[in-house]
């Protein structure tokens, strides 16, 4: 039995919704076994609020000694198993809210309306059919939950509870509005969502003091004009209907801040919504909207319209992810200017070397066959613009096959792109191998990196392979297509069945990441690859003039134009094919193409200055590759843009993928990369396939002996190793070398190592590193360093990643750039890192296994040093996790390797799932590899909180303790809950069943609120209280980028730098 000592150390200061206001309360929240309360909770004078839960199905027992509580205002009984309301209750007279839901058919006595002070009543999930008759006699009753009580009635007289301003029928599969609420004109909520009410009666109107009324999922297909006679209405949720169109009297809401028509049919959204001067959140996510009326811009108080899911084109998609800053800018630019409507489509040719990617391109180009020459082939991107009519721009890339390039590839693959892969018929064979090569691996990138892209097969060369030869090819090709698709969808069901089972034997703490990844999962099965058509077969090669004239068939490649020119107007496929751009965009982009294309020609165009100036021309030549921003604002005059107006056509061409900016680097913040080919053009000379052309140019030999230039080969090749004079001299004359290599830092593709010499600074010699180039394993002497037993007196701490299947080629490479501002003295290899941190030594190392990949990051110390050693590996860990948001495709689960099974060399050691530690962890952790037979120290398997941003909270010693460990547990975690239920608001739903909410609690959070804000802050609060240490900030930003609530994560890492350090 509790002690009154241990009980009152329980208690917690926490809100409580009551009619509308927000009221801290000393409460306890406390779990019944057996079926009576401990004697000693009698003497807690001082509790005003209490959560009974029990842990048997079985009825709680409440004594009479239950009203010695004499300040209890709360009194919870959610899912207790009472059959009727104990008399005890009624003995409570200051007893404001009585929870009772989920106890089904309860019974309430006749004594209940006693209870002269309850103003909010809970009855929710009962099974009633009707409203017991007690309720009425209750004189100050202001909010009453029934819903889902299935088809329950409410009798004429409701009318009797004149002080009702809350009344929530959600979820009772009511087929028709209840009569008896239109005789409640008090009412200020009503909650009638998730029923079958298909039509609104006109009467509604006459519930003039409604302030949030919430329809969502309730059958309308129109919403009746009298809506609008609802002037006092703040919060209207018709989220999840029919509707295709709103009436012109929406425009008469003015008191409206929160509409949410989420997940309706909307075709249109009428000019008067720019009436609703108040309106905050506007949500229309999922609808059917090409266009929003310019009338949105006016809205001044409008701080979130969310349009995800529409096939925009005025605004685009990219203006709208930018926010109402950006849409609002787009709008009044269109004012400026004539509207141009544009058709734009990004192909890319992808497929290995010598596949025949560049001479069709360049034949689909100028409309003849055209083979390519060998010292022509692609290196790494060329990116061309092709015309095949007026209706229709495709900007076309081809991206060089050799394995080498694959690091730039992978940053110009985008969802919105047509992707043609090259499979070369001459050199194909039916094997699993050559498949692998020559079309597998291309589509695990694809569907790891764009995952929902659309995608044609292109069988080339076919002019060099027999007639049955292309028929058996392109039949095992589709075949193993078709398998490689089946294994995709197998991985998935697999993955998702791991996280239902991880989730259901899930202790409490430790369910909301799990949730997340299952929730992330199941939204992949409807991301998958589309495939257009079957292998389509084609040849570019002339044909003789003789053949041609003989000759009545098309070529084969008109027959992959025509069905790129059918593809382009399927919607269903590209529904933001055209957009709506002002026209000084547009003449903003074309001029910038100019500067691409030609910009010697600017530079003759250019009369302000006639001295011909080396300087001059150094500026035009360096306008092949980059613009400063003075000459971005030269073109933006020429095309009637002020330099007040220019950013949001750059952030725009930005998103778009047609400029490169990177405001946030110090040394690229004053350029513009205005043609991104060239920007890759400069590392093709870094990372040609030929590493012996790479040392044979004419500056190179000019400047280095041939014994220099082999052994800079040999550093390059070995090593990864190039000294930055060698780069500078390998990039085109007057290429500032800074610009070059701060960009392949940013891309992930080397790191800087500077010299020894500490004594004379002139004498070091710079390097960069190219992880790429590295081939040999990992070097014998380090083995003294990290021997393969771990020494007596050490312990070691492995964090591991396992990627299911598909591992994207050089994803170890880029990791191990992202960690060298972490680390020091480092060795590399191959597939291995070894370094140190912090004085620590860490090992990190790729290891391929059957179909998986894991890659493990360890250090080794004391036992007592263990939380030294988390915070040494921990943030190499984050770097990884990083780089992995840029392949939402790929599957990977976080690990602890198991400390004793490594000690122990057993082979296949446990691995124990990533998680914070808790207050409920034990000291030790038993090893489930050896049938729990030996244990670790928890401090090897758990997380210390502070590394996701959360303390352990200290343990209340006294009553009086209370108020101030409240907000110590509160500060780290807490401090974040205002600005986010402030901008969350109407997604709190969204948010909730991403942190692990099931439908019942959801319904009880919506209960005992009144707002959309309160629910979101009443959630936040019950998941910090569910899920203790593990409530981080950091699984609250996931959870809220998974959600696209973009602006709330930038609104939080701008209130609170630290969070985006």
């Amino acid at each position: 039995m509790a002690t009154q000592s241990s009980l009152r150390q329980k208690l917690k200061y926490e809100e409580w919704e009551i009619n509308g206001k927000r009221i801290t309360l000393v409460t306890l929240h406390l779990f019944v076994y057996p079926r009576q309360l401990p004697d000693d909770l009698y003497g807690l004078r001082e509790l005003e609020a209490l959560s009974l839960k029990t842990v048997t199905k079985e009825e709680i027992n409440l004594p009479n000694e239950l009203a010695k509580l004499t300040n209890l205002k709360v009194l919870s009984l959610f899912n207790c198993g009472l059959t009727t309301v104990p008399a005890a209750v009624m003995k409570l007279p200051m007893l404001e809210k009585l929870i009772l839901s989920r106890n089904m058919n309860i019974t309430l006595r006749g004594e209940i309306s006693r209870l002269i002070n309850l103003t909010v009543l809970d009855l929710k999930f009962c099974n009633l059919d009707t409203l017991p008759p007690v309720v009425l006699k209750l004189p100050n009753l202001q909010v009453l939950d029934l819903r889902d009580n299935v088809q329950i009635f409410l009798p004429y007289d409701l009318y009797r509870l004149n002080n009702l301003k809350v009344l929530r029928l959600g979820g009772c599969n009511l087929d028709r509005f209840p009569p008896a609420v239109l005789k409640l004109l008090q009412l200020e909520e009503l909650d009638l969502s998730n029923n079958r009410i298909i039509t609104l009666p006109d009467g509604l109107a006459g519930l003039i003091n409604i302030r949030v009324l919430k329809l969502w999922l309730t059958g309308l297909d129109t919403l009746p004009p009298q809506v609008g006679k609802l002037t006092l209405l703040e919060w209207l949720d018709l989220s999840a209907n029919q509707l295709q169109t709103l009436p012109e009297e929406i425009g008469q809401l003015t008191s409206v801040k929160h509409l949410n028509l989420s997940k309706c049919k909307l075709l249109t959204l009428p000019l008067e919504v720019g009436r609703l001067t108040r309106l905050e959140q506007l949500y229309l996510r999922h609808n059917q909207l090409q266009t929003l009326p310019a009338e949105v811009a006016q809205l001044s108080s409008l701080r979130g319209l969310h349009v995800k899911g529409n096939p925009l084109i005025k605004p685009p998609a990219e203006i709208c992810k930018q926010g109402i800053t950006a849409i609002r800018q787009y709008f009044d630019e269109l004012k400026r200017s004539k509207e141009n409507i544009i058709s734009h489509l990004k192909i890319v040719f992808l497929g290995e070397k010598m596949a025949g990617k560049t001479s069709l391109v360049r034949t689909l180009d100028i409309g003849k066959s055209t083979l390519t020459e060998v010292e022509d082939r692609t290196h790494c991107v060329e990116i061309t613009q092709w015309a095949p009519d007026d209706n229709i721009t495709f900007e076309v890339y081809d991206f060089g096959g050799h394995d080498v390039y694959y690091l730039t590839h992978q940053f110009f693959l985008t969802p919105d792109a047509l992707y043609l892969l090259l499979v070369n018929l001459q050199t194909y064979s039916c094997s699993e191998e050559r498949y692998t090569e020559a079309v597998g691996f291309w589509l695990d990138t694809l569907n790891a990196r764009v995952p929902g892209a659309v995608v044609s097969i292109v069988g080339s060369k076919k002019d060099l392979c027999r007639h049955d030869e292309v028929i058996r090819k392109t039949n095992d090709i589709q075949s193993r297509i078709n398998m490689q698709k089946k294994m995709w969808l197998k991985q998935l069901k697999q993955e998702i069945k791991r996280l239902e089972t991880k989730l259901k034997t899930q202790e409490k703490g430790h369910s909301s990441l799990i949730a997340q990844q299952l929730a992330y999962t199941n939204r992949l099965l409807e991301q998958r690859l589309r495939f257009v058509g079957d292998v389509l077969c084609v040849s570019v090669k002339p044909k003789s003039p003789i053949r041609s004239l003989l000759s009545s068939k098309c070529p084969s490649w008109v027959n992959l134009q025509t069905l790129l020119l059918e593809n382009v107007n399927n919607k269903s496929l590209f529904p933001t094919l055209r957009r709506v751009l002002p026209g000084t965009w547009v003449l903003f982009e074309q001029l910038l193409k100019r500067w691409r294309e030609t910009p010697e020609q600017v530079k003759e165009s250019d009369s302000s200055d006639k001295t011909g100036s080396s300087k001059q021309t150094q500026s035009y030549s360096l306008a092949r590759y980059w613009l400063t921003l003075g000459e971005c604002e030269g073109i933006g005059r020429d095309a009637e843009l002020s330099p007040e107006r220019l950013d949001p056509v750059l952030s725009y061409l930005q998103q778009v993928g047609t400029i490169l900016r990177y405001t946030d680097i110090p040394e690229l913040k004053d350029y513009v990369f205005h043609d991104p080919p060239v920007v890759v053009e400069l590392f093709k000379d870094l990372y040609h396939h030929d590493t012996k052309a790479l040392f044979s140019t004419p500056r190179i030999r000019n400047k280095y002996t041939r014994e220099q230039r082999r052994n800079l080969e040999e550093d390059l090749c070995d090593r990864g190793l190039i000294q930055k004079k060698v780069m500078t001299c390998m990039l085109p004359p007057n290429i500032d070398p800074d610009i070059v290599t701060a960009l392949m830092q940013h891309f992930g593709l080397c790191f800087e190592l500077k010299g020894n010499d500490k004594q004379d600074l002139s004498k070091q010699i710079l390097h960069y590193k190219i992880p790429w180039y590295l081939h040999k394993q990992m070097p014998e002497k380090l083995k003294s360093v990290w021997p393969d037993d771990v020494p007596e007196d050490q312990e070691q701490l492995q964090l591991m990643c396992n990627i299911t299947g598909f591992c994207p080629r050089g994803l170890f490479q880029r990791f191990s750039v992202g960690i060298h501002r972490l680390v020091k003295d480092r060795v590399d290899w191959k597939d291995g890192v070894m370094a140190y941190r912090q004085d620590y030594p860490i090992l990190m190392r790729s290891k391929p296994v059957t179909d998986d990949t894991y890659i493990a990051m360890a250090t080794r110390g004391r036992l007592a040093q263990a939380d030294e050693m988390w915070g040494v590996v921990h943030p190499l860990l984050e770097v990884l996790v990083q780089l992995l948001q840029e392949w939402p495709g790929v599957l990977y689960s976080l690990h602890v390797t198991c400390a004793h099974c490594i000690k122990a060399g057993l082979g296949r050691p446990y691995q124990h799932e990533l998680r914070d530690r808790t207050a409920e962890d034990g000291r030790d952790v038993r090893c489930p590899r050896i049938k729990n037979t030996a244990s670790t120290s928890a401090n090897l398997v758990y997380r210390p909180s502070r590394l996701s941003g959360k303390q352990y909270p200290a343990e209340a010693q006294s009553q009086q303790d209370v108020a101030g460990r409240s907000q110590a547990e509160e500060e780290d975690i807490s401090r974040y809950f205002h600005y986010i239920k402030e901008n969350v608001t109407a997604e709190w739903k969204d948010l909730a069943y991403q942190l692990g909410f099931s439908r019942p609690d959801i319904d009880n959070i919506d209960e005992r609120n009144t707002d959309y804000k309160r629910r979101c802050r009443d959630t936040l609060e019950e998941w910090k209280e569910r899920e203790g240490d593990a409530a981080t900030i950091t699984v609250l930003m996931d959870a809220l980028r998974e959600l696209e609530l973009m602006s709330v994560v930038d609104g939080l890492e701008s209130k609170y730098p630290g969070l985006s350090d």
